[in-house]
């Protein structure tokens, strides 16, 4: 309330001075609680700052890849100068050569082996191809083909052996049976033919062993008389071996001394 000169009345006066010191204090305590959770959030800031670089102390260049670990010989060089007249492109263009050149050689022996496997394959016999496509499988079965064919020459060996031994014993000894005049000698007549030459060679009995093998490589790698046929017969007890070679028109043989030079062939081994 205002009175006439208009001054306040103490009494009012001393409420208004008591209702603005109450309202400053109050004010005073909000600022000083707002500064107090202000400073401890940024407390807690400066903290959470604190423990991340704790954690990660530097998040640099060197953070951001992994460590990779360097050789000692490898970090002495790499301080080295690199030499101006070394140019990147010489190796790009040095490897594409390596591999072209490889990529050929490459080539090369993938073709040879394929005609190798081909030969291979037309040496087998059909009964072994039967259900085989894969190269693998005809590798297999030429393995067992060859083990057959060993298992077969020696049953052969074997059974040629053991007829050897029916037929002529090991007391029995030939050249001394001829010595005695029990059985003729081997003979070899040469003579010719509407081919060309007619040989025969007669052995003494049955108990002879003729190196027909012999006669034919000399007929014709050492003559040069392709041997067309060959037959044998049985006349009492004797084997008459027949062969007919090929001999051309216009080519003169000394025949004499052909027949000479089969009974030098054969005499020794009878």
């Amino acid at each position: 309330m205002v009175d006439s000169r208009g001054d306040i009345p103490k009494p009012l006066e001393s409420m208004n001075y008591v209702a603005p010191s109450f309202h400053f204090q109050q004010g005073d305590e909000m600022y000083f609680q707002n500064s107090i959770s202000l400073l401890q959030q940024q407390q807690q800031q400066q903290q959470a700052i604190q423990d991340m670089f704790v954690v990660c102390p530097s998040v640099g260049v060197e953070d951001r890849h992994p460590a990779v670990k360097v050789p000692t010989a490898q970090r002495r060089n790499m301080g080295a100068p690199v030499p101006i007249n070394e140019d990147p492109t010489d190796d790009t263009r040095n490897n594409k050569k390596r591999k072209i050149i490889h990529r050929d050689v490459e080539r090369q022996r993938r073709h040879e082996m394929a005609m190798l496997y081909s030969s291979l394959r037309s040496l087998l016999p059909i009964e072994y191809l039967k259900g085989k496509r894969s190269i693998s499988d005809h590798m297999n079965e030429a393995a067992n083909y060859i083990k057959h064919q060993q298992k077969k020459i020696k049953e052969m060996t074997e059974r040629r052996d053991a007829l050897r031994r029916i037929v002529l014993p090991p007391s029995l000894d030939p050249a001394a049976l001829h010595m005695n005049g029990d059985f003729p000698a081997p003979s070899v007549a040469v003579a010719p033919c509407l081919v060309g030459v007619e040989v025969m060679i007669g052995s003494g009995s049955l108990l002879d062993g003729v190196p027909l093998a012999m006669v034919i490589q000399v007929l014709e790698e050492e003559e040069g008389l392709p041997v067309l046929s060959c037959v044998f017969t049985n006349v009492n007890e004797q084997l008459i071996y027949t062969l007919q070679c090929q001999i051309d028109d216009q080519r003169e043989l000394d025949l004499p001394g052909l027949q000479q030079k089969l009974m030098d062939l054969i005499l020794p081994s009878c």
